[in-house]
């Protein structure tokens, strides 16, 4: 079966939330421990993930099948909800499985029983996501500059997928802030009019602006001129989208002072301001706006069958902490490129912006809610913005766990910038997270995965030999040979705690070392005096037949090892629901349960 087309076996309709959310920050989601070292156990509590989680590591050094698949499942057994990013077309596989035996093929989602909580947004999906009409459901944040910066971003990643430059013709602060007012205009008297808002639409209404104050006039004498009913009528058959808006939005008397304030900005703007802009500034608008709008035009295409109208239910991103739904995003980059670039960054921006507008504070008000929720984005240098970085500073506070997979610090480079370049971007993104698994690395990363480490200072001994000049052997009165004299010296070294090189030795996966890889945590908050740790994550799904850890407490067993309890056959949703349903205490990477 194609891994893609696996969703396709998930009824969406067998949806069904989770119950209210009620585990202690406190609780552990798994135990990591290395064998070699008796005192190395160490609890990663729900608490924190909320920190957010960077994991980083060459390819095949296990970063996905290892810590990412313990993180993914741990999460999934304590009740969160999420989004998933997709870049490669085997992420779907990974979460919603292949098959139905039990190990690699199972996939996160089956192996931890949420299949309920699942909804796939991908090729073949019945569901669809307007994100500008999404928006209109929350009046009090349903305003021109948020869907005006969601234009923005279609605009930047339609840029930036196959390297386009915009034509400016001049200075390009000067021509984005006309372009940003023409777009602005449009939006507002989309809005006015309460009609559906899409890039499409929104460059029917700017195409229909007037171009010269003569056009401005003729719209305002036949307004004056024709009467009531014939104007009604002219105006129905929409000849012109955009007077056709603006006069929708003049004729109600049911407007906010939102969108009052709307009206008064918009009518200067349409009917004096824009006519006088000129030739080279409509031109490169439409230039502009092309770019835009060509990706959406394409009816077979993605962007006008998902993303072009309507709102799905199962879609809305506040079911994931309603509900715990796992909404994954199956547009996968290096499959979709463009158009899935677009859909999976803008459906993200809209989901940070419901994140941080819930409510995790105030138990007394009616949309109270704490379940904690996950933000899943493998391979992410690909897809992720400078923007995001400000969102990750914030989302603890909301209860929003970030989990970002990558392989090295300069695939980051060339999507971070910053005043002092984007190596400094970078270092300042990542400190906004506060736990690190590094597996095995390249040299740059295992430099600033030292350097986060800290230094020491380390008494070192050295020792020095006289020999005598010119080998002549000396003897002493008694006719014994002079010894060449011996003197040790000490001194305060300040070195790293852990070398760099100690991060690209770390073990790789893999069946020639017995499916388990070595990685090394860094922590936000001291273990036993230090803020790393070394660790082992153990894959347990290798096609020899190695079978998974365990996943809960008091499930059927074979047999314990030092790899841990193994589990006698896939537990069944009743067996969950016999050891407290979702309120696991510990998913297991290591030897021993909680």
């Amino acid at each position: 079966m194609n891994q893609r087309q696996k969703f396709k076996n998930h009824d969406p309709m067998s949806y069904e939330p989770l119950p209210t959310f009620d585990l202690p920050h406190s609780t552990p989601i798994m135990v990591v421990k290395n064998s070699l070292y008796k005192d190395n156990r160490y609890q990663v509590t729900i608490k924190d993930t909320l920190t957010g989680v960077h994991i980083f590591g060459k390819s095949g050094s296990a970063k996905t099948s290892g810590s990412g698949k313990v993180f993914a499942r741990g999460m999934l057994l304590n009740g969160y909800g999420g989004l998933v990013h997709t870049v490669k077309k085997s992420e779907i596989g990974s979460w919603m499985g292949y098959g139905d035996r039990i190990g690699e093929h199972t996939g996160h989602i089956k192996a931890a029983g949420r299949d309920a909580q699942a909804v796939v947004f991908g090729e073949g999906c019945p569901f669809t996501f307007n994100p500008f009409s999404y928006m209109k459901r929350f009046p009090k944040y349903y305003d021109v500059d948020f869907l005006l910066t969601l234009l923005l971003e279609i605009y930047r990643l339609a840029q930036g997928a196959k390297g386009r430059k915009p034509s400016s013709g001049g200075n390009s602060d000067f021509w984005d802030g006309m372009r940003d007012g023409a777009a602005r205009a449009a939006i507002g008297l989309l809005m006015l009019a309460d009609e559906e808002i899409n890039p499409v639409v929104i460059k029917q209404v700017v195409d229909t602006m007037p171009i010269t104050p003569e056009a401005a006039q003729e719209f305002i004498k036949k307004r004056e001129t024709l009467d009531y009913e014939d104007f009604c009528a002219w105006l129905e058959r929409k000849e012109n989208f955009a007077f056709y808006c603006f006069e929708m939005g003049r004729m109600r008397d049911d407007l906010t002072e939102n969108e009052k304030g709307i009206l008064e900005d918009v009518e200067p703007y349409l009917m004096r301001e824009f006519p006088t802009l000129g030739e080279k500034y409509h031109r490169t608008l439409k230039e502009a706006l092309n770019i835009i709008v060509t990706p959406f035009k394409n009816r077979n295409g993605i962007l006008y069958r998902y993303f072009m109208r309507g709102v799905s239910e199962e879609l809305c991103p506040e079911k994931c902490y309603e509900d715990g739904a796992i909404i994954i995003i199956d547009f996968p980059t290096e499959i979709e490129e463009e158009a899935g670039t677009i859909i999976q960054n803008v459906y993200r921006m809209v989901w940070q912006k419901v994140m941080m507008m819930r409510n995790v504070q105030d138990s007394s008000k009616p949309n109270y809610n704490n379940r904690p929720v996950f933000f899943w984005m493998d391979e992410c240098s690909k897809m992720v913005t400078p923007r995001d970085g400000d969102f990750f500073s914030k989302c603890r506070e909301q209860m929003v766990a970030s989990v970002l997979i990558n392989q090295n610090m300069n695939s980051y480079f060339d999507k971070m910038q910053g005043i002092n370049g984007a190596k400094y971007a970078t270092e300042n993104f990542l400190d906004n997270i506060g736990l690190h698994v590094v597996h095995q690395v390249d040299a740059l990363t295992a430099e600033w995965a030292s350097r986060q480490c800290g230094r020491r200072m380390v008494k070192r001994a050295s020792t020095s030999i006289s020999k005598d000049s010119g080998g002549v052997v000396r003897f002493n009165t008694s006719g014994q040979p002079i010894q060449p004299r011996e003197s040790t010296s000490y001194s305060w070294q300040n070195e790293s705690e852990v070398e760099a090189i100690k991060f690209m030795e770390l073990q790789r996966g893999g069946k020639e070392n017995g499916a388990i890889t070595e990685a090394i945590l860094l922590l936000n908050k001291p273990h036993k005096d230090k803020y790393h740790l070394r660790v082992e994550f153990f894959q347990g799904h290798l096609d020899d037949g190695v079978e998974e850890e365990p996943f809960g407490l008091n499930y059927p067993r074979e047999e314990k090892g030092w790899l841990g309890t193994r589990i006698k056959e896939h537990p069944t949703p009743e067996e969950r629901k016999s050891v407290g349903g979702f309120k696991y205490r510990g998913f297991v990477c290591g030897v021993e349960q909680i």
